[in-house]
């Protein structure tokens, strides 16, 4: 785990979801590999002082994939 490892906390997470393009490899070999239609989600992570500290993508089936967003006005 990350805390263990290298002593950092994640505190909160940035992220987008993301439509495919043909035109990137990547994103063409995901749906290839899957099989299916896919998304692509992508997440910056930061510590308590607001540093990034780790940065995932990860392509989803869209066949097995619920998203429940919540938007607070603040």
């Amino acid at each position: 785990m990350l805390s263990d490892d290298c002593g950092l906390k994640v505190t909160y997470a940035e992220s987008s979801i993301k439509g495919l393009s043909h035109r990137n490899e990547w994103d063409m070999e995901a749906e290839r590999f899957l099989n299916s239609p896919v998304i692509l989600t992508e997440q910056l992570h930061f510590d308590s002082q607001d540093r990034p500290v780790m940065y995932a993508f990860d392509y989803i089936n869209t066949d097995l994939v619920k998203r429940h967003i919540r938007r607070e006005i603040l």
